[in-house]
């Protein structure tokens, strides 16, 4: 099961700020995730064939329409640009990356 430390630990590798209140609450639902895992884990599994699927299944397919999108300004407004006109977005890596 998750303990306190490791659900801090998860929060800052993914670089979230959470409160006391939030390590219980995020404990408490990591765990019951985990536990449907361990249900999953006991299901008799040993007469499935993984490489079975539903070969009857329809996968509909549709037309690519390739589109010019004019509305820029628009899109300007909403987003950060560089000097090359591509999209600035924050770092995941960390701020030496």
């Amino acid at each position: 099961m998750i303990n306190k430390e490791e659900v801090e630990r998860i929060a800052g590798l993914i670089k979230l700020e959470i409160t006391p209140d939030e390590v219980d609450s995020l404990q408490e639902h990591f765990n019951k995730i985990l536990g449907y895992f361990e249900l999953l884990g006991d299901l008799p599994l040993e007469s499935v064939d993984p490489f079975v699927g539903d070969e009857d299944a329809i996968c509909p397919m549709r037309e690519d329409n390739v589109s010019r999108w004019d509305n820029v300004m628009a899109l300007k407004e909403l987003a950060n640009f560089n000097e090359e006109g591509y999209f600035e977005v924050p770092s995941i890596l960390g701020e030496d990356n």
